[in-house]
C-alpha cells in the first residue's frame, strides 16, 4: 500500500501484552497514522473487542488526533470482528468526516 499524505489514515491492530502479577492490563491497541508513523496506544483488557469497546477505543483516538486539528479519515484492521462489527461501521459511516473502513484480508 502506498503511504497516504495526508494525516489521518490510520492502520489499527491488537496486541496481546505480557503478564506477571503486578500486570494490570491484557492488551494494547495499536494505531498508527500512514503518514507520520506517529503511533496512538489504548491500554485494556480486551484481546477480542466488542463493538462497543472498538467504538470507544476509535473514539478516544479520533479526540486526540482532532484536538491536534487533524481529522480521521480511515482505518485498516485484520479482521478483528470489534472493529469491523456492522455497529462499528455504522458509527464509522456516522462520523464526521465519515471513517473509510479498510479491511486487510492478508492474514
Amino acid at each position: 500500500m502506498r503511504r497516504h499524505n495526508k494525516i489521518g489514515h490510520f492502520h489499527g491492530d491488537v496486541a496481546k501484552l505480557p503478564q506477571d502479577d503486578s500486570s494490570q492490563y491484557t492488551a494494547m491497541h495499536v494505531f498508527v497514522d500512514h503518514k507520520t508513523r506517529y503511533t496512538h496506544t489504548v491500554f485494556d483488557n480486551n484481546m477480542k473487542p466488542t463493538a462497543a469497546q472498538a467504538i470507544e477505543n476509535v473514539s478516544k483516538i479520533k479526540n486526540i488526533v482532532n484536538k491536534y486539528g487533524h481529522e480521521f479519515y480511515s482505518l485498516q484492521y485484520d479482521k478483528e470482528s470489534g472493529y469491523i462489527a456492522n455497529a462499528t461501521k455504522e458509527y464509522y459511516n456516522e462520523s464526521k468526516p465519515p471513517i473509510k473502513l479498510d479491511i486487510s484480508r492478508s492474514m
